[in-house]
């Protein structure tokens, strides 16, 4: 039930982080974009080394 929670919290956040990810492409366009779409790997990267544990 712990883990389960943990999971959803991680899925709140990563979906928070990509919509301000989606939000500094469309402002950025440069830097800021390519910087929000790295966060958005990582936060990918992140749960699937949470899911295999």
């Amino acid at each position: 039930q712990l883990t389960q929670a943990l999971h959803s919290e991680v899925a709140v956040v990563a979906a928070g982080g990509l919509q301000r990810g989606g939000g500094g492409l469309k402002l950025g366009g440069g830097s800021l974009g390519r910087l929000g779409s790295l966060v958005e790997q990582a936060y990918y990267l992140l749960i699937l080394v949470h899911n295999t544990l």
